[in-house]
């Protein structure tokens, strides 16, 4: 239902939005049972220094959608708790979550622990990283100093006797 406007402008009688859809952008009333959210279990997992490595989180429940939070040992992940090499990847879905890892340090290893927390309640799914350390760039052992061949005559010690 489109209004046609009348009087002096440009617009020859035409609303300029007539032809066009209207887009209601007001959010979807959810009618569904409000719940507490439910998460997918976090799988540990080993990985050698300097490999990729991914942690998934997935609420499989929850209305209203929950939040998801990720902890490193206790902490949460964020801000200065947060290393720069730590990605945390939220889904557009909203009900899952990634931590990736481009290349795992020793100190990327720990307990991760995931949050799904919404009006209903808070539940937490964690899981480990194992970083095994690499093969070392290491040199040879070096050999102990090797003193000069000696030749039998210079060995003995003879002494002129007179």
């Amino acid at each position: 239902m489109s209004e046609k406007k009348t009087g002096r402008g440009g617009n020859k009688g035409k609303n300029k939005n007539e032809g066009k859809e209207k887009v209601d952008t007001a959010p979807a009333e959810d009618t569904s049972e409000q719940a507490a959210p439910k998460l997918k279990n976090v799988k540990s997992v080993e990985v050698e220094e300097g490999k990729k490595v991914v942690l998934k989180c997935e609420a499989s429940e929850g209305n209203p959608r929950p939040v998801l939070t990720w902890y490193k040992d206790g902490k949460q992940l964020k801000g200065k708790n947060k290393p720069k090499d730590i990605k945390i990847k939220q889904k557009k879905t909203g009900n899952s979550s990634d931590i990736q890892i481009p290349k795992a340090k020793l100190s990327h290893a720990g307990t991760y622990t995931c949050e799904a927390a919404n009006s209903q309640g808070i539940v937490q799914s964690a899981g480990n990283i194992t970083v095994i350390p690499g093969p070392q760039a290491t040199t040879p052992p070096t050999p102990p100093p090797t003193t000069p061949p000696v030749a039998f005559w210079q060995s003995l010690n003879i002494s002129r006797i007179d």
